[in-house]
């Protein structure tokens, strides 16, 4: 369990880098594949390789194309929506705390600021909001806080990837342990 946890992370902290290193431009990313295609193919023209070795290094080159850069530049682009929508959520919850005065208590009260209503059930199956009054917090656990608070966390279940919270120190949503 332990290192599917550490390859599933890697995987999609790499999955979504390819897709924002690729995302801006398609050009680089037709560059490696023609790279690689070249390569493929100046391997396949030397006549000192037998043709077994041949075909096996073309199909490592393939595979290393495949695994490396198209199917996370493809997951990384479904991670990078949901880190979108997730910022769309946060910003929602900034506009009802600005007309309202305070943060909603159920991600319900957002609905309003959502004009596809469809979007919006779909957007309460990957998020999971929590309400936390600042007077509860602080008689219960002796804080001294002002302002209520909230988690917002999203799990990305088109590719089972991991949980992740939004951190609003630093404004990102952040893989949770």
């Amino acid at each position: 369990m332990f290192f599917e946890d550490i390859f599933r992370d890697v995987y999609f902290d790499w999955s979504a880098f390819v897709n924002k290193l690729f995302y801006s431009s398609t050009i680089i990313f037709s560059v490696v594949v023609i790279i690689l295609l070249l390569l493929i193919f100046l391997i396949i023209r030397r006549k000192e390789f037998k043709i077994v070795y041949k075909i096996i290094l073309g199909t490592i080159l393939l595979l290393n194309l495949i695994f490396l850069i198209i199917i996370p530049f493809f997951k990384g682009s479904i991670i990078n929506s949901y880190f979108e929508k997730g910022m769309i959520i946060v910003n929602n919850i900034e506009k009802y705390k600005i007309e309202k005065g305070n943060i909603p208590k159920s991600i319900y009260e957002l609905s309003p600021y959502y004009e596809n209503k469809e979007e919006f059930e779909k957007i309460k199956l990957s998020f999971k909001y929590y309400y936390f009054d600042h007077n509860e917090l602080n008689r219960k656990y002796g804080y001294n806080r002002t302002e209520d608070q909230y988690d917002l966390f999203m799990k990305i279940h088109d590719i089972s990837g991991p949980l992740y919270k939004y951190n609003e120190r630093n404004k990102v949503f952040e893989f949770e342990d």
